[in-house]
């Protein structure tokens, strides 16, 4: 009896924690860490980060960056995505998977706090994202070649609209 307990405690926990969070993604609902101090943190839309980070570069910048989310992980709300300019987006991440955002997020404008980059992301990884975000088998199988990427490791996101 005791193994069927423990069992149904790990299937219970399992399950829990491999959707995307409920909620409405309201405005003002946070997710993951408080925000600092904006003084003290630039802010910047996406088209301040294209000035500020140079495509061939190698910076990291820590900021806050402001947008409107496009797509989100729909099987446990692990990243989401951005867009920077009409050709790219932007790929956020939560760092070390410490928290997860709903698919109601969807079409919202957010803040999220953190660090950005750019990143050749592998094909297999981008079919992995497909997967995740529902792509139909012939657009996954589309993905043939690795793409330079902006990259985002949130470590909180705010909901503003």
């Amino acid at each position: 009896m005791k193994h069927i307990f423990i069992f149904v405690a790990l299937c219970i926990t399992f399950y829990t924690h491999a959707q995307a969070p409920k909620g409405h993604a309201k405005p003002g609902d946070t997710y993951g860490s408080a925000f600092p101090d904006q003084s003290k943190i630039e802010t910047l839309n996406s088209n301040q980060l294209l000035q500020r980070l140079n495509p061939d570069s190698k910076d990291t910048l820590v900021v806050i960056i402001s947008g409107k989310v496009k797509d989100a992980c729909s099987a446990k709300g692990c990243w989401l995505t951005m867009d920077v300019t009409p050709e790219h987006e932007l790929m956020m991440k939560m760092q070390d998977y410490a928290f997860f955002v709903p698919t109601a997020i969807i079409g919202k404008n957010i803040q999220a706090y953190g660090r950005v980059f750019i990143k050749t992301v592998s094909v297999e990884d981008l079919k992995h994202y497909a997967e995740d975000a529902g792509k139909t088998k012939a657009e996954i199988d589309n993905i043939t070649k690795p793409e330079r990427q902006y990259r985002f490791v949130a470590r909180g996101i705010r909901v503003v609209s």
